[in-house]
């Protein structure tokens, strides 16, 4: 990476659904803030897959603080809407409730991109101009959606500032565009797993980004098992040699079947050397800080190698 990652404004985490993207935003999240960012998590469209991992309740749109350095929060397009009539539009604190009326809500729903543009103008404002009273972050890791509308959260700027030629509107996808097409202030990170259809699709998925002028910089493999012996060992010699040991059967059958998967995740992810991006490889933990012991992961594979 020729800029470190934490080193940005922006991450956006992406990849196929089921890959564990959300664990892996809070992931990095915990990393960035041991590498002394001020770090917020961010969920959109109000979901609540953050928190847990944190040891919180329900969503929020404050700022919730959940280590020292890291915050979490999730946006939804009212709120942010509110926000933006109060901020952009200067309207008074009762007359921007009114965004909450149902035709308001219909001509945002029918607008394409709007929603998306609301919420990542709320994330962009906060980031350059942070409202009174608001934390200043350093660092905010975006839990973008998954690869089909993560390509679309992306490029919603650009197709609003087609669809809008001048307005408030169009400013703000300007500048949302400016912000996500820098990639010394954004950087896309792509999720898989170390199966077959999990990398193919996110071999589409790094190619989708790259045509649209998203270059990500940083894979990271998910769930991934390490290798039951070490580099240059002779697997089959040494489960000859346990199955010679008084009870040795299993265990050398238990050793050869670990082998034989962790080849098979090996040669799973060898297409996405093609990428030429860099690649970490999470392993597979159950435990109940698993966003923690996961950051401390990517610390070390990031931030803490010589």
């Amino acid at each position: 990476m020729s800029r470190h990652l934490f080193d940005r404004r922006l991450l956006v985490v992406t990849g196929k659904g089921g890959v564990g993207r959300t664990t892996l935003s809070a992931a990095l999240a915990v990393a960035a803030g041991m590498a002394g960012r001020r770090t917020l998590v961010l969920e959109l469209s109000g979901t609540a897959g953050l928190p847990p991992h944190f040891q919180l309740d329900g969503r929020s749109f404050s700022y919730r603080r959940a280590t020292d350095n890291v915050w979490v929060a999730s946006f939804t397009v009212p709120e942010c809407l509110q926000d933006f009539a109060g901020r952009k539009l200067r309207l008074s604190g009762i007359l921007a409730r009114v965004v909450h009326a149902r035709p308001v809500a219909t001509f945002v729903d029918a607008i394409p991109g709007l929603h998306d543009i609301l919420q990542l103008g709320k994330l962009e404002n906060l980031l350059h101009q942070p409202a009174a009273g608001d934390p200043e972050f350093d660092l905010v890791v975006l839990d973008a959606p998954a690869t089909g509308h993560g390509l679309t959260l992306l490029s919603a700027a650009r197709s609003m500032t087609e669809i809008a030629k001048a307005g408030p509107f169009y400013e703000l996808a300007s500048i949302i565009d400016r912000f996500l097409q820098d990639p010394e202030r954004t950087a896309v990170v792509v999720a898989t797993l170390p199966e077959a259809l999990p990398v193919s699709e996110t071999g589409e998925l790094v190619e989708a980004l790259r045509a649209d002028g998203f270059d990500p910089a940083l894979l990271i493999a998910n769930r991934c098992d390490p290798a039951p012996l070490p580099e240059g060992a002779d697997p089959a010699a040494i489960a000859d040699h346990v199955r010679a040991l008084a009870g040795g059967e299993n265990l050398a059958a238990l050793l050869e079947q670990a082998t034989q998967h962790h080849g098979a995740q090996q040669r799973a992810l060898a297409p996405l050397q093609d990428a030429h991006l860099p690649m970490v490889e999470l392993p597979r933990l159950r435990r109940p800080d698993l966003a923690r012991a996961l950051g401390e992961q990517l610390y070390a594979a990031l931030v803490d190698t010589p």
